[in-house]
């Protein structure tokens, strides 16, 4: 019953994102200079274990947070491991835009990976071949 209710809270969540495309944050306004995940995962054999600056779209389900790619079907397993604390302004931009949507835009740094063959990364109760272990949250909101 839990996997049947996740796949069904990630369908539900790829259609409302569909319903409402949203525009990531721009370089430019970020201040970082930052790839689409949709490009990162494109080219993922290149950015394999790699520090990588992305944009794209944080979303949240009751099984926990991922990254999707905001203008291609990418869907990126998302762990956190911090090392610096993330910027106040940046912390509550996030905090705000989660308390109205369940898919919010973010810049992100962190390791890309991609899983082993045969493998997966978790997400949720299922998994993705792909990972970001986000250090640091640069932008959030549109």
């Amino acid at each position: 019953m839990m996997v049947a209710t996740a796949n069904l809270w990630l369908v539900l969540l790829v259609a409302l994102t569909a319903a409402s495309p949203r525009a990531v944050p721009d370089a430019k306004r970020c201040g970082v200079k930052s790839r689409s995940l949709c490009e990162i995962v494109s080219k993922a054999s290149k950015y394999d274990k790699k520090v990588v600056v992305a944009r794209g779209l944080y979303a949240v389900s009751p099984e926990g947070g991922f990254l999707m790619g905001a203008t291609c079907e990418v869907f990126v397993s998302y762990s956190k491991k911090l090392d610096k604390p993330t910027d106040p302004k940046v912390q509550a931009a996030l905090e705000s835009a989660l308390h109205t949507s369940n898919v919010v835009p973010v810049v992100v740094r962190g390791v890309f990976s991609v899983a082993p063959p045969m493998g997966c990364k978790p997400l949720g109760a299922g998994c993705v071949p792909y990972g970001l272990e986000v250090h640091e949250f640069l932008c959030a909101g549109e």
